[in-house]
């Protein structure tokens, strides 16, 4: 899984560094409606900035999303035979559910964030449902995701070679 880390990115001022592969295109805080403020105030005095807040949010999601595709493609298929390497396969089909579930997740973060104050950008209200839509919009993602990713599969036959005949 580590393909998908940091697949999406933080738009800051400073060019990112890529630790495995390129990244989506996607970024947080562009394509969501979240600011690199409201993830910085999400910093607890041990998380220090943003960018550790992403980093923890990232690890912990990255864990979550793995059992909830998998689960999306049993309850869409009736199987669910994925390795790692299907993920780092699909990322590019992924990276849309995978936006959304981190969005989600971040809002997890601030909900549950010891740091709440009147300067706090998201409020409990907002956050709760920024996590709902975000909640809603990744199934909705995954499903259009793991069909067209079905769609594109090459069916196991077992062995067995088909030939068709022309009469």
């Amino acid at each position: 899984m580590q393909c998908l880390k940091n697949y999406i990115q933080i738009k800051t001022c400073n060019p990112p560094v890529y630790e495995f592969g390129t990244p989506s295109g996607l970024y947080i805080n562009k394509d969501l409606p979240l600011s690199i403020e409201s993830i910085d105030m999400i910093a607890d005095s041990e998380q220090g900035t943003f960018l550790t807040v992403w980093d923890e949010v990232q690890n912990r999601a990255l864990n979550k999303f793995k059992i909830r595709v998998k689960q999306g493609y049993r309850d869409l298929f009736g199987q669910c035979d994925i390795s790692t390497d299907w993920f780092c396969e699909h990322k590019e089909d992924l990276a849309y559910p995978l936006l959304y579930f981190l969005g989600s997740e971040l809002m997890s973060e601030r909900l549950y964030s010891s740091r709440k104050n009147i300067w706090t950008t998201i409020d409990l209200d907002k956050a709760a449902g920024l996590k709902a839509e975000f909640d809603q919009e990744f199934i909705l993602q995954l499903k259009s995701s793991l069909d067209i990713i079905n769609d594109g599969e090459e069916p196991e036959i077992g062995g067995a070679y088909y030939v068709e005949s022309i009469p």
